[in-house]
């Protein structure tokens, strides 16, 4: 169950929960666990810069692990945009093999 709840609003049930329209086009999915809220995605966008030393950590073989730790996003958040920008990185447990 998804919903949208923003700080400080009173906690809604799910058939309650409406988008806040002081926070804009910002939307934040949350899931209701026994009276807290706990963030499922805080997804932030990929910058150019960001693209391009991705594109410079592929190039220069560096590993998964070590490529999202530079950039400080999650291993599966580096996958996907060096899917997306047609990159290939290799992850530490591959080159153990």
């Amino acid at each position: 169950m998804l919903i949208h709840l923003a700080p400080g609003s009173p906690k809604l049930g799910p058939t309650q929960a409406k988008p806040s329209s002081e926070h804009g086009s910002a939307w934040r999915l949350c899931r209701c666990v026994d009276e807290r809220i706990i963030s499922v995605m805080a997804r932030r966008p990929w910058s150019f810069k960001e693209d391009r030393r991705l594109i410079e950590l592929a190039k220069s073989s560096t590993s998964l692990e070590q490529a999202a730790k530079v950039l400080g996003r999650s291993p599966d958040a580096i996958k996907r945009m060096a899917l997306r920008l047609g990159l290939s990185l290799k992850s530490k447990a591959a080159k153990k093999s």
